[in-house]
Protein backbone atom coordinates (compact mmCIF):
# COMPACT_ATOMS: atom_id res chain seq x y z
CA UNK A 1 0.00 0.00 0.00
CA UNK A 2 1.21 3.37 -1.04
CA UNK A 3 1.60 6.29 1.28
CA UNK A 4 -1.08 8.76 1.91
CA UNK A 5 -0.63 12.30 0.04
CA UNK A 6 -0.33 15.28 1.99
CA UNK A 7 -2.89 17.28 0.15
CA UNK A 8 -4.73 18.98 3.06
CA UNK A 9 -8.31 18.70 3.22
CA UNK A 10 -9.38 16.46 0.27
CA UNK A 11 -12.53 18.06 -0.55
CA UNK A 12 -11.41 21.50 -0.43
CA UNK A 13 -8.43 20.21 -2.47
CA UNK A 14 -10.02 18.62 -4.95
CA UNK A 15 -12.78 21.13 -5.57
CA UNK A 16 -10.09 23.78 -6.07
CA UNK A 17 -8.19 21.38 -8.07
CA UNK A 18 -11.41 20.95 -10.58
CA UNK A 19 -12.30 24.28 -10.93
CA UNK A 20 -8.65 25.32 -11.92
CA UNK A 21 -8.49 22.37 -14.49
CA UNK A 22 -12.05 24.14 -15.44
CA UNK A 23 -9.71 27.83 -15.68
CA UNK A 24 -12.32 29.13 -12.83
CA UNK A 25 -9.23 29.21 -10.36
CA UNK A 26 -5.76 29.92 -9.96
CA UNK A 27 -4.77 27.00 -8.44
CA UNK A 28 -3.34 26.77 -4.85
CA UNK A 29 -0.13 24.50 -5.52
CA UNK A 30 1.94 24.99 -2.48
CA UNK A 31 5.04 24.41 -4.04
CA UNK A 32 7.37 25.90 -1.58
CA UNK A 33 10.47 26.58 -3.80
CA UNK A 34 10.01 22.40 -5.69
CA UNK A 35 10.76 23.52 -9.04
CA UNK A 36 10.38 19.56 -10.54
CA UNK A 37 8.04 20.61 -13.30
CA UNK A 38 10.27 23.58 -14.68
CA UNK A 39 13.06 21.15 -14.80
CA UNK A 40 11.37 18.02 -15.96
CA UNK A 41 11.85 17.95 -19.72
CA UNK A 42 7.91 19.02 -20.26
CA UNK A 43 6.68 20.60 -23.20
CA UNK A 44 4.03 23.84 -22.09
CA UNK A 45 1.04 24.05 -24.17
CA UNK A 46 0.41 27.60 -24.47
CA UNK A 47 -3.44 28.59 -25.00
CA UNK A 48 -4.87 31.07 -27.29
CA UNK A 49 -6.24 33.36 -23.85
CA UNK A 50 -2.71 32.97 -22.38
CA UNK A 51 -2.39 36.66 -23.47
CA UNK A 52 0.31 37.56 -21.05
CA UNK A 53 2.33 34.53 -21.91
CA UNK A 54 2.03 35.29 -25.54
CA UNK A 55 3.31 38.50 -24.90
CA UNK A 56 6.81 37.61 -23.38
CA UNK A 57 8.07 34.41 -24.30
CA UNK A 58 10.09 34.51 -27.65
CA UNK A 59 8.31 33.61 -30.60
CA UNK A 60 11.34 31.55 -31.78
CA UNK A 61 10.57 29.08 -28.87
CA UNK A 62 6.82 28.56 -29.87
CA UNK A 63 5.71 26.04 -32.43
CA UNK A 64 2.01 25.07 -33.24
CA UNK A 65 0.66 22.46 -31.28
CA UNK A 66 -0.08 19.15 -33.24
CA UNK A 67 -3.66 18.25 -33.84
CA UNK A 68 -5.14 21.45 -32.27
CA UNK A 69 -6.95 24.55 -33.42
CA UNK A 70 -4.62 27.13 -34.94
CA UNK A 71 -3.06 29.60 -32.05
CA UNK A 72 -2.37 26.56 -29.87
CA UNK A 73 1.53 26.36 -29.46
CA UNK A 74 4.30 24.33 -27.69
CA UNK A 75 7.16 25.49 -25.82
CA UNK A 76 9.92 23.16 -25.67
CA UNK A 77 13.00 22.60 -23.27
CA UNK A 78 16.48 23.47 -23.17
CA UNK A 79 19.44 20.94 -23.22
CA UNK A 80 18.84 20.42 -19.64
CA UNK A 81 15.65 19.81 -19.62
CA UNK A 82 14.57 23.26 -18.52
CA UNK A 83 11.81 25.43 -19.49
CA UNK A 84 13.12 28.06 -21.28
CA UNK A 85 11.44 30.90 -18.89
CA UNK A 86 13.40 29.11 -15.82
CA UNK A 87 16.77 31.29 -15.34
CA UNK A 88 18.92 31.31 -12.21
CA UNK A 89 16.25 28.66 -10.41
CA UNK A 90 13.17 30.29 -10.86
CA UNK A 91 10.36 31.39 -13.37
CA UNK A 92 10.95 34.55 -15.00
CA UNK A 93 7.51 35.00 -16.47
CA UNK A 94 6.02 34.11 -13.16
CA UNK A 95 2.92 37.01 -13.63
CA UNK A 96 2.16 35.75 -16.78
CA UNK A 97 3.03 31.83 -16.65
CA UNK A 98 0.94 29.93 -18.89
CA UNK A 99 -2.49 28.03 -17.70
CA UNK A 100 -0.78 25.00 -18.72
CA UNK A 101 1.97 25.83 -15.47
CA UNK A 102 -0.76 27.21 -13.49
CA UNK A 103 -3.13 24.31 -13.34
CA UNK A 104 -0.09 21.65 -12.83
CA UNK A 105 -0.43 19.95 -9.20
CA UNK A 106 2.09 17.06 -9.30
CA UNK A 107 -0.13 16.51 -5.91
CA UNK A 108 -2.20 14.51 -8.18
CA UNK A 109 0.47 11.84 -9.40
CA UNK A 110 0.53 10.94 -5.47
CA UNK A 111 -2.92 10.81 -4.92
CA UNK A 112 -3.85 8.71 -7.99
CA UNK A 113 -1.16 6.64 -7.39
CA UNK A 114 0.51 7.28 -10.97
CA UNK A 115 3.29 5.66 -12.03
CA UNK A 116 5.73 8.92 -11.83
CA UNK A 117 9.22 7.46 -13.16
CA UNK A 118 8.35 9.31 -16.76
CA UNK A 119 7.67 12.81 -14.83
CA UNK A 120 11.51 13.38 -14.10
CA UNK A 121 13.59 13.32 -11.19
CA UNK A 122 12.36 15.75 -8.82
CA UNK A 123 8.99 15.09 -9.36
CA UNK A 124 9.54 11.33 -9.31
CA UNK A 125 10.61 11.55 -5.80
CA UNK A 126 7.86 14.25 -4.32
CA UNK A 127 5.36 12.29 -5.32
CA UNK A 128 6.86 8.75 -5.35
Amino acid sequence: MSKRAEAGEFSEWISDFTLTMKGQSEGNVPCNGCVGCCTSSKFILIRPSDTGALEVIPEQLLFSAPSLPPNHYLMGYDKKGHCPMFKNGACTIYQYRPETCRQYDCRVLKASDADTRDEGPSISKKSG
